[in-house]
């Protein structure tokens, strides 16, 4: 990434711009960051194309499909504006470093590495394929390695299949990297891209092109008649490569036949280029960019690499009135004199690990979940580590819940991996223990789809008696999202609420999911993935809808926070903004923060007077504020965490807090606060 030049936009519609990324021939693209804090790379094109009409028409076309994306190992599209004077459209930003680039300067990758940038990349032209489109510009440069795996990027030639001809021209990719036929100006289809990815494969494979090197004329001559040069490639990887680069676009294999069934390695990058793609993520968190672990990341490591366990000690540092946070002695100086003040800091021993935290109902116990861990549980009046309990090898934890009768759940799914079967994706599920004695009550597991989803099992709540246990996923073309809600003692699957609507975005899943403090309403919130999204009811007994509650404007990932009130009748949400509804009238009240504040999370202290939410990181870093219920006024705000505050949980007394956030070394940690009023 580049400084920022004089001329350079600040602001590209609602994203802020941190730095250039790149240039081509018809645009620049730069680093921008969400009004919530996501980072995005924003493509603007230059002045000249712009103002060309033709240009113009194509490029709405291009965008139109490549909106149809759908698929982890892509960039999808998140926003656009093709009206705008200089047009625009903003993708995921993905961080790591090209193909080219890590071969350039590291030399060719190992065989286990290649076997699952294969399966990454094939899922990736899946996606494409299925939504119509050929990408058209398969190559090495277009190819991003980030440390949940490969993405393919750059939609700028991809195109509509059924819209074939009706653009004013068409350009064909790298020569170098592009199918015979397209060559010799045939149509291309989506075997075209399988030919560009065999010679992708066989680059990374060797470090060199297949067919040798030359003048364009001499590359392209060999690539129509010759045979490709795999001489170090292992089988059956080599044959593999071999059946892409056919010559017969009828002989090449379907993507979904290259999803083979061999384990990627762990980590999936050799370390030097994993220390590439760490390099591209460190900015993000040290310049205030989004904390990739944290309760709402997008980029959740769902791919090849596993996690690898620390085994650090945990410490508990208490810290006086005056702290060594300055935000808190702000806050105490608050005009309504309410006063958070610092009580302790539990040091987790882990970075970029911690996603969430939560109190017993009891107020004994405290919870932490850890991506390498699990759980971890703390005595909530002495802090000191009672015992941490683990879903089992090869699972990443994503939310907690605890329920009146002393029990305790980890909400958690399983990577994409392969199987005899081919690629086994969107798995989910949760475990539950006792929280007393760590025994296993259940091992609840969810299928969320057949296709690979970053969200399954944001959200997890036990109905007040401990009876019930919702979780959430993605409805991946069954409408927004799914929520499957469990018989604990049972151990049985009862219902999944399906949340019907429009085809929904990359992001579009239920985030979060809460009971009514009767146990008959369960509350779902949801994203659609194109800055919008709601809370769903329903009827436990009935199991059946039973209503929707408004929400005019999300963030990138709509409600990812609900808690009622102890009487029922109000519910509030975060979604960016923090919203407060009235169950009874399905009406919402005036939000107490827009979704532009960036606020990730949220809780109601157990008498309903106090709610607290998390703010993912800005310019300076994240923090809390707190609101008064009765009044919906603010009544503080502490800056706290270089990444933001990904949690946030009230004790039983209602006057402590605890957030999950880092310190100035991005360490994670657990800040316990005393809230005076």
């Amino acid at each position: 990434m580049e400084a920022l030049g004089a001329d350079d936009p600040r602001q590209v519609g609602p994203f802020r711009i941190l730095g250039r990324l790149g240039r081509g021939s018809v645009g620049e693209v730069f680093l921008g960051r969400s009004p919530g804090g996501r980072p995005v790379a924003v493509k603007v094109v230059l002045p000249g194309p712009a103002g060309d009409a033709t240009f113009r028409r194509r490029f709405r076309a291009e965008v139109d499909a490549a909106r149809r994306v759908q698929g982890l190992h892509t960039a999808p599209v998140v926003d656009a504006d093709l009206d705008a004077a200089r047009p625009w459209l903003a993708t995921a930003y993905v961080p790591g470093p090209s193909l080219r680039e890590a071969v350039s300067a590291h030399g060719p990758l190992p065989a286990g590495t290649v076997a699952a940038l294969c399966a990454g990349l094939a899922e990736g032209l899946s996606a494409v394929h299925r939504a119509g489109l050929v990408h058209g510009d398969v190559k090495p440069g277009n190819v991003l390695l980030a440390s949940g795996g490969p993405h393919i990027v750059d939609f700028g030639i991809a195109r509509a299949i059924e819209d074939a001809g009706t653009l004013a021209s068409v350009r064909i990719g790298d020569p170098g990297f592009t199918a015979p036929e397209q060559i010799r100006g045939e149509e291309p289809g989506p075997a075209a891209d399988v030919f560009s990815l065999g010679c992708v494969l066989a680059y990374a494979a060797t470090g060199r092109h297949p067919f040798g090197v030359g003048t364009p004329t001499e590359v392209v001559h060999r690539m129509a008649h010759g045979e490709p040069d795999l001489a170090g490639v292992p089988e059956p990887l080599a044959g593999t490569i071999r059946a892409c680069l056919a010559k017969d676009p009828a002989g090449r294999p379907a993507p979904a036949a290259l999803l083979q069934a061999a384990p990627a390695p762990v980590p999936w990058l050799p370390p030097a280029v994993a220390a590439m793609a760490e390099q591209r993520e460190r900015p993000l968190a040290a310049g205030g960019g989004t904390r990739l672990w944290r309760r709402r990341g997008l980029l959740a490591a769902v791919g090849a690499a596993a996690v690898v366990a620390v085994a650090a000690a945990t410490a508990v540092v208490l810290s006086s009135g005056s702290g060594d946070d300055p935000a808190a002695a702000a806050a105490g100086g608050a005009k309504n004199g309410a006063r958070l003040d610092p009580v302790a800091s539990i040091e987790t021993g882990t970075a970029e690990s911690l996603r969430d935290v939560a109190y017993s109902p009891d107020g004994a116990y405290l919870v932490g979940v850890f991506r390498e861990r699990g759980l971890v549980v703390w005595d909530a009046n002495t802090r000191a580590q009672v015992t941490t309990l683990s879903a089992g090898e090869g699972v990443l934890p994503k939310s907690v819940a605890v329920s009146g009768n002393g029990l305790v759940a980890m909400g958690y799914m399983v990577p994409m991996q392969m199987t005899s079967h081919g690629l086994e994706t969107g798995r989910g599920g949760a475990k539950v223990w006792d929280l007393r004695s760590g025994r296993t009550v259940a091992d609840l597991t969810f299928k969320s789809s057949d296709r690979t989803d970053l969200f399954v099992m944001e959200g997890l709540a036990f109905s007040p008696d401990g009876r019930y246990l919702a979780g959430s996923g993605s409805g991946r073309g069954e409408g927004f999202g799914k929520v499957p809600l469990w018989d604990v003692k049972a151990g049985k699957l009862l219902k999944t609420f399906v949340l019907d609507g429009p085809n929904a975005g990359t992001t579009a899943a239920v985030q979060s999911v809460a009971f009514s403090p009767d146990g008959k309403t369960l509350a779902a919130g949801y994203g659609d993935g194109d800055l919008g999204g709601g809370v769903a009811l329903f009827d436990v007994a009935s199991r059946s809808p039973a209503g929707t509650l408004p929400l005019d404007k999300a963030d990138a990932f709509g409600v990812g926070g609900l808690g009622f009130t102890p009487d029922g009748g109000t519910l509030t949400g975060s979604f960016g903004g923090v919203g407060v509804w009235d169950v009874a009238a399905r009406k919402a009240g005036p939000a107490l923060a827009g979704a532009e504040s960036g606020f990730q999370s949220m809780a109601l202290s157990p008498d309903g007077t106090t709610l607290a939410a998390g703010r993912g990181a800005r310019e300076g870093g994240g923090g809390v504020t707190l609101w008064d219920m009765s009044s919906k006024k603010r009544l503080l705000s502490v800056d706290m965490g270089r990444g933001g505050v990904g949690g946030v949980a009230f004790a039983k007394d209602g006057a402590t807090l605890a957030t999950a956030t880092d310190d100035a070394r991005l360490k994670d940690v657990i800040k316990i606060w005393k809230l005076h009023r």
